[in-house]
């Protein structure tokens, strides 16, 4: 299996690519997340007699429906893995993406593993060491290949120097999904078209005789993750085991993992990828993201302007 595939991205990725450097994706998700909040809470200074008799801002949580969208940003597949489908090595693939309701526009760069492969259901391997085929160890046509899959991982982290105010003059930790996510991972997969263009357009060639490029046109999927979440107060949440009225509850100021999940979708834009590519250096196609997504500053490593 490996051997064949190797041959089709090889020839893909290797062969004739027009001038392209990059695939640039519209990226959109949709994700339920637990978003943190400072309230004014009445309670009782004694947890076992339910009077609520004391009042103070405290940090509370609650599930919340959110979205993300922005630009994934794809290198052709020059410096694969052995069977041609890992971008991230080589070169690396990169996310720029805004979270919806983020009233400071900030867009997050993030250095993401993709893997992607095309395949087709009467498309199929041919490989017998024993015989002489001209496609020998290659797909039987590379005209019916019209499907893919595609498969994205990105950790995020928060830099020590991005902090809110909060109603009590309190820093909070401004995170990638809200006030109080520090740190975490989201894991998506999903799949999607293929689609052919000539050799000069944005894409993938399928050999340097061929007329057609091989582009992964659309992906949806759905996404998995969790996200490490601090507080100022103390904990808003706990584990099932530690709710037991004891010293538990409130005694700690450790950061506690809660779960993130949602559907996502990318889209080919070739405008886009066209403007890229013609960029004259890394951080002036980082600034045409920027500016498409309306971002107002870029949190994450930025591509010098020199």
């Amino acid at each position: 299996m490996k051997k064949w595939l190797a041959l089709i991205f090889v020839s893909a990725f290797v062969g004739s690519v027009a001038s392209a450097q990059w695939l640039v994706y519209d990226y959109k998700a949709n994700i339920k997340r637990l978003d943190t909040q400072l309230t004014k809470v009445k309670y009782s200074l004694n947890v076992y007699d339910q009077k609520a008799n004391t009042e103070a801002y405290l940090d509370t949580a609650t599930a919340k429906a959110d979205g993300l969208k922005g630009f994934l940003m794809v290198p052709i597949c020059i410096g694969c893995n052995e069977d041609g489908t890992d971008s991230s090595l080589g070169m690396g693939s990169w996310l720029y993406v805004m979270r919806a309701g983020d009233k400071g526009k900030a867009v997050w760069k993030f250095e993401t593993e993709v893997s992607s492969g095309i395949f087709a259901k009467n498309v199929a391997a041919r490989f017998n060491e024993n015989q002489s085929d001209d496609l020998e160890g290659g797909p039987t046509s590379l005209k019916g290949l019209n499907e893919a899959w595609m498969s994205l991982g990105f950790e995020f982290a928060t830099p020590d120097d991005e902090y809110l105010t909060g109603p009590l003059g309190n820093d909070y930790v401004y995170g990638f999904l809200g006030i109080g996510s520090t740190d975490g991972y989201l894991y998506l997969g999903g799949f999607g078209k293929v689609t052919t263009d000539t050799q000069s357009s944005v894409g993938v060639c399928g050999g340097s005789t061929s007329n057609a490029c091989y582009i992964i046109s659309s992906i949806n999927g759905s996404l998995v993750g969790d996200s490490n979440w601090t507080y100022v107060c103390g904990p808003s949440m706990w584990d099932m085991c530690t709710l037991t009225g004891g010293e538990e509850i409130g005694s700690s100021l450790d950061p506690v993992y809660a779960t993130v999940d949602g559907s996502w979708s990318v889209k080919l834009n070739k405008k886009v990828s066209m403007a890229v590519n013609a960029a004259s250096s890394d951080y002036a196609k980082e600034v045409i993201l920027v500016n498409k997504l309306g971002g107002k500053r870029l949190i994450g490593d930025s591509a010098s302007a020199d």
